[in-house]
């Protein structure tokens, strides 16, 4: 079990706009759901004040948290560059069943900041902290999701009630600074095994570095949830 915490920029909102970012779809033409997920995501890569959603070229968090069973690793003031290249292949909302599918491909997810790290991946034990730089390469992403609705002044919203993220990645480049305080080389050699052993380490953190892309998407299609009646995503009649 990975426990997941981030930190981020994004703020709570309780304002309904008069214009809307995106066109409302008829039921089931998901053809249109995905143009107008394509669409609407060019439009805000470099923020939406409106919904209070900050630039994403590149997007900062404060602070990501990846707790696996053995080992802890503290991510802090990242940069996260590459949702400019995020490529919406599909997008499927259903008003009767209430969920919804967006799928996804990114060719490059970097992450540079600080961390620090704490356990054991493998068989080394590792205790380090300063700067890192992952990447991880080729991701494809099918998130699901629930929502649920309420009325707000004689309109009706959604929110998010529950989600997954499946994820496929070709694979994942990582640097950890002074893993061992003092020691060049062991850092290096270090460094080398976790990149040879890539798969091993995203697993040891149970998808939690792709777990970063689910929570982007559900914190910018919730802002606009809490905005924009259910009906101006899609019209049912």
């Amino acid at each position: 079990m990975v426990f997941l915490k981030v930190s981020c920029f994004f703020a709570a909102i309780n304002l309904v706009v008069a214009e809307y970012p995106f066109q409302a779809c008829k039921k089931g033409d998901y053809k249109c759901m995905t143009d107008q997920g394509k669409k609407t995501l060019n439009s805000i890569l470099k923020g939406d004040k409106a919904y209070n959603i900050p630039d994403l070229t590149p997007l900062l968090l404060q602070n990501v948290d990846l707790d696996g069973s053995n080992i802890k690793l503290k991510l802090k003031n990242l940069k996260i560059f590459g949702i400019e290249n995020l490529e919406i292949r599909e997008i499927k909302l259903d008003t009767d069943k209430k969920s919804g599918t967006v799928n996804i491909f990114i060719p490059n997810f970097k992450m540079v900041g600080d961390y620090e790290m704490n356990g054991k991946i493998l068989i080394l034990n590792l205790n380090g902290k300063g700067a890192t730089n992952i990447t991880l390469v080729d991701g494809t992403g099918k998130w699901d999701f629930t929502y649920e609705t309420y009325k707000k002044d004689g309109e009706e919203f959604a929110k998010i009630k529950d989600s997954k993220y499946e994820r496929g990645l070709k694979r994942a480049t990582m640097y950890f600074e002074n893993l061992f305080q003092g020691n060049p080389e062991l850092t290096k050699s270090t460094n080398e095994v976790l990149n040879s052993e890539w798969q091993t380490v995203v697993d040891t953190f149970g998808d939690g570095f792709v777990e970063i892309i689910k929570t982007i998407l559900e914190l910018v299609l919730g802002n606009y949830m809490k905005a924009i009646p259910i009906n101006k995503f899609v019209i049912n009649s």
